[in-house]
């Protein structure tokens, strides 16, 4: 096999991988949508409740792409994905807490439950959104990566 069919079958690996991950993202963000149905029974929200989750979502995922990219020129895409990584699994654990806390206090009055349903949903959310940032900060310099490797 020559160099340049090397050079273009680790290219098109690169690329795939980075379009696998990049679709994933896509196909998360678009996952919460259909479960609005169940969402607004579980938590006793209305529908715009629900829709600014999914704005929270994305002004998280703004603002924190736009600190990514310069914290990726900084200090590198590794540290910034372990960072992710360990952004994603403390929001996982806070979730999986308020749940098993909700579940135990049952004392609770309605009225403060309503006030702070939102409160969850949208910590959850908004995690989710600085994860995604942080994806794609370390996914654009992979794509600056020059593809044709000097051909």
């Amino acid at each position: 096999m020559s160099t340049a069919a090397a050079s273009l079958r680790s290219d098109a690996k690169v690329i795939g991988l980075v379009g696998l991950a990049h679709g994933l993202s896509h196909f998360f963000q678009l996952a919460l949508p259909p479960l609005f149905p169940l969402l607004k029974a579980e938590f006793d929200v209305s529908w715009s409740l629900l829709g600014a989750l999914v704005a929270t979502f994305y002004v998280a995922s703004g603002v924190a792409q736009f600190a990514s990219g310069f914290a990726v020129d900084r200090f590198g895409a590794r540290p910034l994905l372990f960072a992710g990584l360990g952004l994603a699994a403390g929001g996982t654990l806070a979730a999986s807490l308020a749940q098993a806390a909700a579940l135990l206090e049952s004392d609770v009055a309605r009225r403060l439950e309503r006030t702070t349903a939102w409160l969850e949903p949208a910590l959850v959310v908004a995690t989710g959104g600085l994860v995604l940032a942080i994806v794609g900060a370390v996914l654009v310099p992979i794509l600056n990566l020059d593809p044709t490797g000097g051909r």
